[in-house]
């Protein structure tokens, strides 16, 4: 999972880069394969965690933990 957190940061670099003035050379078949290939990333990845990770985690965690959890993504929202 943290490989493709990397992938897809990888392909939004690509992504700017493609769009960037000095790159108009870029040909638009090359442009849309780093969009494309990261989309397919996303609907990939997002899938694993709705029904692998987040299942792992409900039965590993406690309602205590899932409390502390939720006060601290609250504490940091806050912050923000």
């Amino acid at each position: 999972m943290l490989y493709e957190h990397d992938l897809g940061g990888s392909y939004i670099k690509e992504m700017r880069r493609s769009l960037e003035v000095f790159n108009k050379h870029i040909e638009a078949k090359d442009k849309f394969k780093n969009t494309l290939s990261y989309i397919s990333l996303l609907r990939d990845h997002i899938y694993k965690e709705d029904n692998i990770l987040f299942k792992m985690a409900l039965m590993v965690l406690t309602r205590n933990d899932d409390e502390e959890l939720l006060r601290k993504f609250k504490e940091i929202e806050n912050r923000e």
